[in-house]
């Protein structure tokens, strides 16, 4: 049985990573863990009462077969980390392992916080999307998945760069919404646009066509 669905029918957790919860997270750290201050570093925003407090290493979620046995370990690693004290930063990308690891760092968050109390607020997640994800747990190909969009509307075979990026605001939209189910979240705090240049600005015309697509993915990010 995949790992989602032993929570498929959970509620999002809803929330997000919050300076207040960071630092409540830092403190507890700290106090009840003995972990250094340092080991928390805050990134400089321009607005000192959005401040974060992030460990300086988070966990990565990239490589490892799209295989139960690896999800298990993300899952154990991920959970038993965040109740370490010593780190609260999660990563991941929705093509990682075929979606795998969103769901097994979704399965950890939920345990964390369902079962031993940490908070939503104090945990920043990260993760990626732009290149076009296989479906290990459901058996569908990025193939099926490209053909599955075309049908309905939300992209054209020319959004596709190389087969394997694409980066149309619906497609953006529509992966977005996918990886808020896997990881189970009502709010992903930092989405990446996953290898753009890499994989988009060769396949392009020009530089020009490429900036074009980049400014609108941005605005449908910033939106």
């Amino acid at each position: 049985m995949p790992m989602q669905d032993l929570w498929k029918n959970r509620e999002p957790i809803k929330g997000k990573c919050t300076p207040e919860g960071t630092l409540r997270y830092a403190n507890a750290a700290s106090e009840k863990h003995d972990i250094p201050k340092a080991n928390f570093r805050k990134p400089i925003l321009e607005d000192p009462d959005k401040i974060l407090h992030l460990s300086t290493v988070g966990l990565g979620t990239y490589l490892g077969l799209p295989e139960d046995a690896h999800d298990f370990d993300v899952y154990n690693a991920a959970k038993e980390l965040l109740l370490s004290g010593g780190l609260n930063v999660l990563d991941s990308a929705i093509n990682y392992r075929c979606q795998k690891a969103e769901r097994a760092i979704g399965a950890a968050l939920w345990t964390a916080i369902n079962k031993y109390g940490v908070n939503r607020d104090e945990i920043f997640i990260c993760s990626k999307n732009g290149y076009i994800p296989d479906d290990a747990d459901h058996g569908k190909s990025k193939d099926m998945l490209i053909a599955e969009l075309i049908e309905d509307g939300i992209i054209t075979k020319e959004d596709v760069a190389a087969e394997i990026h694409c980066m149309h605001p619906k497609f953006l939209e529509h992966q977005l919404a996918a990886s808020q189910k896997n990881i189970g979240v009502e709010t992903i705090d930092l989405m990446y646009l996953h290898n753009a240049y890499e994989s988009q600005s060769h396949v392009l015309p020009d530089l020009d066509s490429f900036y074009d697509r980049l400014a609108k993915a941005f605005e449908f990010y910033e939106t």
